[in-house]
């Protein structure tokens, strides 16, 4: 199950339903995380669900479902290896230098057939998610949005195919650097087809006008252009 973790510089601690995957750099993690229980302390942040601090620069997420059926299965995943897949996109994301958050530690716990999941990660300060901006930067709309399709080229290259990619989950940092975010859905392929690469961009289009129709955030004339021309390059996808 744990297959090829350590490789990418983690340890596996387990005691009795619990277990922890952690980076091998960060044994100290281990008196932070109880067997069982929430993780660290409730924030400000928001998320799918509650966005708990553990230490300073260091957020924990509690993994629950999304989906019509969320308020069924709520916090219950049959096995464990979103949270491992999560792990490995990560890894590999940042060892070709595509800027996300890095997972820190995961806990599992087993409560009779199913699992429940904890992802900490390091927290990016001085961040606000690319639909926040794009609000209070109204000036610098079109240049994010082909910056925005640039980065997103540089992800699929790589083979990453991001189901929940929208607006908010691509955070701009101070230095107007962009991350990718909520990685537990998304799979690495040897290589993109271009259909998932379509759907991809559909999807994060649709996200966009979907805040637009709500009346979140009012884009120029040109914004969707922007973006696609950010992708392409003048390549062919």
């Amino acid at each position: 199950m744990y297959q090829g973790l350590k490789d990418m510089g983690y340890l596996i601690h387990s005691s009795g339903s619990s277990t922890v995957i952690y980076l091998r750099n960060r044994d100290d993690i281990l008196e932070k995380i109880p067997l069982n229980g929430e993780i660290g302390v409730i924030s400000t942040l928001k998320g799918r669900s509650y966005i708990y601090t553990l230490e300073e620069g260091m957020v924990v997420r509690h993994v629950v479902h999304g989906g019509i059926f969320r308020h069924i299965t709520g916090d219950r995943f049959w096995g464990v290896n979103r949270s491992l897949r999560e792990i490995k996109v990560s890894h590999y994301l940042i060892k070709n230098n595509v800027l996300t958050p890095e997972i820190i530690a995961v806990r599992h716990i087993k409560t009779g057939m199913f699992y429940r999941i904890w992802v900490i990660s390091r927290f990016v300060p001085e961040s606000r998610d690319l639909l926040e901006y794009l609000n209070a930067y109204k000036e610098d709309v079109i240049t994010m949005m082909e910056k925005t399709g640039t980065f997103i080229r540089r992800i699929h290259d790589l083979g990453v195919f991001h189901p929940d990619l929208q607006v908010k989950n691509i955070l701009v940092d101070s230095y107007s650097r962009l991350w990718i975010l909520d990685l537990d859905k998304a799979r690495y392929m040897n290589h993109l087809p271009r259909f998932a690469r379509s759907m991809n961009i559909k999807r994060f289009l649709r996200s966009c006008r979907k805040r637009i129709a709500m009346g979140e955030v009012l884009l120029p004339e040109g914004w969707e252009q922007a973006f696609l021309n950010g992708y392409t390059g003048g390549m062919d996808i």
